[in-house]
């Protein structure tokens, strides 16, 4: 931890020692808050705040824990980002609402999606979740097609795509996005949507 003895550097004013000291008092109040978890610069300034630190220190608090990488917002958001693959698959939409939640800056939100998580990628991610979530399902139901009249194959279907529309527009997926999945698994057809 940064530690300096205010009263060896001479040139320092009063005010200005007064900051540093609420720097240094900031920084460990935060240390002592967060222990081993990672927070974001946000979530950071918004505890400084709550504590009652001066909305003129807070900044360098944050730039000096930034400094020694103790705040790392895109760490953190690629972090999240990795986490959030598999089964928990969102859409860059959702992603970037939850690292903003989370307090990350906006530039690096984007900065870091840009690299991790492409708008392309969206299209697979949708296609993805429908199979890990409910291609048993649609498996299940290709299978008993042959027993099934063309009517009841048809509600069947309209259920099925209805109820993963509906998961896949929680996980933040558009509109687009949803019906291009559909159709690739062989849900929706030209007179049946």
């Amino acid at each position: 931890m940064k530690t300096i003895s205010l009263d060896l550097i001479p040139e320092l004013t009063a005010n200005q020692k007064e900051i540093d000291r609420n720097v240094q008092a900031g920084r460990s109040a935060v240390i002592s808050w967060a222990g081993l978890t990672r927070k974001s610069s946000g979530r950071v300034s918004e505890y400084l705040k709550r504590q009652g630190f001066d909305p003129e220190v807070i900044p360098k608090v944050i730039d000096s824990l930034k400094e020694d990488r103790t705040i790392d917002d895109e760490r953190l958001a690629r972090k999240i980002i990795q986490q959030r693959r598999d089964r928990q698959q969102e859409s860059r939409l959702a992603l970037a609402s939850r690292l903003a939640n989370m307090g990350i800056d906006s530039v690096v939100i984007e900065d870091v999606l840009a690299s991790e998580h492409p708008f392309e990628l969206d299209q697979q991610s949708a296609a993805s979740v429908f199979h890990q979530r409910f291609g048993h399902l649609f498996n299940e139901l290709k299978a008993q097609q042959d027993q099934l009249d063309a009517l009841d194959f048809k509600r069947k279907c309209a259920q099925l795509s209805g109820k993963a529309a509906r998961f896949l527009s929680t996980r933040g997926f558009s509109e687009s996005i949803i019906v291009d999945t559909l159709r690739q698994a062989g849900l929706m057809t030209d007179g049946f949507e």
